[in-house]
């Protein structure tokens, strides 16, 4: 009896390899076939700027106006760049940790720092206009429209979830000058007459 345990054990794997298998081929893999680029680009130029983004990763970006582009490095020097040549038109070295940037418009380049600060340089010379200071370290690059300048890159998302807020009927910026006062906080109706802007000129704190 015993002699005849290995025998059904062997029939055994083979049926259940039997039932396991398929019977099917597997197919080959599809070929490989070359792949045309559509557009073949061209280096026309390169050229460093300082530390890049060094090693907090802040996803410094060039900026672009007409023909030049604005670009910064994370140890805080900005660089101006004839768009066409790559020649160097500008460079300021600020000495600051450059976390945010690089913003451009209204003839002004942005950039913000791990300090909280935004700086604001000439776009044609590089000099500096204006620095003022923020609540908390700037992570993205600064916006400005006319002059108004964002250095929050949640701005929006704030001001929609408390728009989102049943009991909220309107919702607006409050807006801070360079020299820490508040620009614009709402419109007033019937004062002087039509409207005006609401806390104009109060501690922007």
């Amino acid at each position: 009896m015993l002699r005849w345990k290995p025998i059904a054990v062997l029939g055994l794997a083979l049926a259940v390899v039997g039932c396991s298998s398929t019977g099917k081929k597997e197919l080959p893999p599809a070929e490989l076939k070359d792949i045309k680029a559509e557009v073949r680009l061209d280096e026309v130029w390169s050229r460093s700027v300082g530390d890049g983004q060094g090693k907090e990763y802040n996803r410094l970006v060039p900026a672009v106006d007409g023909q030049t582009i604005f670009a910064a490095d994370a140890d805080g020097r900005v660089m101006a760049m004839n768009r066409e040549t790559g020649a160097v038109l500008w460079k300021k070295d600020l000495d600051l940790p450059v976390s945010g940037g690089v913003g451009v418009g209204s003839g002004l380049v942005l950039v913000g720092t791990l300090r909280g600060q935004v700086i604001a340089l000439d776009a044609g010379s590089g000099d500096e206009k204006w620095r003022a200071q923020a609540s908390s370290e700037v992570l993205s690059a600064p916006v400005v429209n006319n002059d108004v300048v964002a250095h929050r890159g949640d701005w929006l998302r704030r001001m929609a979830e408390e728009a989102l807020r049943p009991e909220i009927g309107a919702v607006g910026a409050k807006l801070i000058d360079v020299r820490e006062r508040i620009q614009h906080g709402g419109i007033v109706l019937g004062t002087g007459g039509l409207v005006t802007h609401a806390h104009r000129h109060f501690p922007g704190t």
